[in-house]
């Protein structure tokens, strides 16, 4: 395989594993929103055996967006939640921004050289 083709491989998997790990996160906050998990007292048990998911609500977690009781029981931090959402926006709009701007350059200067 030469590397464009291991690259290729490469990319796609990533941007599985990229999309199953954000709807795992999102059907878990729809589950602690649907049972209204949103303060230690309405926290919810929830069997968390997928490595992934685990990976995901470790992350969560440390950014403050979720809570965990004593008792193992998860709830949501709605206002919390919301800012980490908008920080991951934000973060995702200046990657684009980027790639375009550099996309763009690199068309000009291609353009000026030939």
């Amino acid at each position: 395989m030469r590397a464009v083709e291991i690259l290729k491989v490469l990319g796609s998997i990533v941007a599985a594993l990229g999309f199953t790990s954000i709807a795992l996160e999102r059907r878990f906050v729809k589950l602690l929103v649907r049972h209204r998990a949103n303060s230690p007292e309405g926290a919810i048990y929830v069997s968390v055996r997928n490595p992934l998911l685990l990976w995901r609500l470790s992350r969560l977690s440390s950014a403050g967006a979720i809570g965990l009781t004593e008792g193992g029981r998860y709830f949501l931090r709605p206002d919390e939640y919301a800012g980490l959402r908008r920080s991951r926006r934000k973060r995702a709009l200046a990657i684009v921004g980027f790639f375009l701007v550099a996309s763009c350059v690199y068309l000009l200067l291609s353009r000026l050289w030939v």
